[in-house]
C-alpha cells in the first residue's frame, strides 16, 4: 500500500483488520470479521472441518 495516498475514510483499526485478515488467509482458514458494540471490527479465524458419515444402509459403487 503506498503510505503517500491515503485514503482519509480508512482508520488505523481498518489497517489492522486488513492485515490479520491475510495473516489468517495465508495460512489457509476462513476469516469472519464482526461488528463489536463499540463501533471497532473484530476478526476470528475459522477453521472448517470435513466431517465424514458413514451410511450403512448406501451402497456405494467402486469402479
Amino acid at each position: 500500500m503506498n503510505s503517500k495516498k491515503k485514503c482519509p475514510h480508512i482508520t488505523s483499526n481498518d489497517l489492522r483488520v486488513i492485515q490479520a485478515i491475510h495473516k489468517i488467509t495465508d495460512h489457509g482458514n476462513s476469516a469472519e470479521v464482526k461488528l463489536q458494540t463499540d463501533g471497532l471490527l473484530k476478526v476470528y479465524e475459522v477453521e472448517k472441518k470435513i466431517v465424514k458419515i458413514h451410511d450403512e444402509h448406501k451402497e456405494t459403487a467402486v469402479g
